[in-house]
């Protein structure tokens, strides 16, 4: 079925990218394509689904960008903020992968995601990705040499009534799961260079922001954690 959706995608024809994202001559050439806001999203928009017939999770992971100017117009392609900073991952062969990411939000902590090949970050899991989950933990720690860590997590129902709270576009969490593992302030420093630059160590205690990262937050053990993503995902 996977394999038929996906020559499906690739025999759709598209009106202003080619197969291998550039753009067709007669968008490229367009003189006035930096006014049309409309069309740009249109390009973005088929940008994204030739991606996925490239490879599906490159057009979840990327952030597409059309170029215009006098030459020629083209397109551009960054790592979403969210996947950069990753230090560790851990797959199981089909096609899902747990991924550990520093934060960039001044707090010492690891955030745990699962990417699926064709569907990106998942929202739930199932036992497959749960054990997938709690290997990879156990191997990050191993491989970082790390004991005696907190976990923080926000369990299913209360991730998703924050994300649909009334602040939704301030909010604190997204609909997708994570989990996120309180490391030591050295490792954070030392694998987030900038951290060390500004010598964030030295501050976390005088500016407000740091110290609620650092201090404020009551922190499951591996037990008690897993206990809950197997009430979310399991039992």
């Amino acid at each position: 079925m996977a394999a038929h959706h996906h020559s499906q995608n690739q025999q759709r024809s598209f009106q202003y990218v080619n197969p291998d994202m550039s753009l067709k001559p007669g968008v490229a050439k367009m003189s006035n394509l930096r006014h049309d806001r409309n069309l740009q999203f249109a390009i973005k928009n088929e940008a994204k689904a030739v991606l996925f017939t490239i490879n599906p999770l490159l057009s979840h992971i990327s952030e597409i960008k059309v170029v215009c100017n006098p030459r020629r117009n083209f397109l551009n392609m960054i790592v979403k903020q969210d996947f950069q900073d990753m230090i560790y991952k851990q797959s199981d062969g089909d096609g899902n992968h747990c991924c550990f990411f520093l934060s960039n939000k001044f707090e010492p902590f690891v955030i745990v995601i699962i990417l699926n090949d064709r569907e990106g970050r998942l929202t739930y899991l199932n036992s497959q990705t749960v054990e997938l989950l709690k290997e990879a933990i156990l191997k990050f720690k191993a491989h970082f040499q790390i004991q005696s860590e907190g976990y923080y997590y926000t369990q299913t129902a209360e991730r998703h009534r924050e994300a649909k709270g009334f602040n939704a576009s301030n909010r604190s969490h997204s609909h997708d799961f994570h989990l996120k593992i309180r490391i030591a302030t050295q490792m954070l420093v030392d694998h987030m260079k900038i951290y060390d630059v500004i010598n964030l160590p030295e501050h976390r205690n005088t500016v407000e922001i740091f110290r609620y990262q650092f201090n404020n937050r009551k922190l499951d053990t591996y037990e008690e954690v897993m206990k809950k993503i197997d009430e979310d995902f399991i039992n």
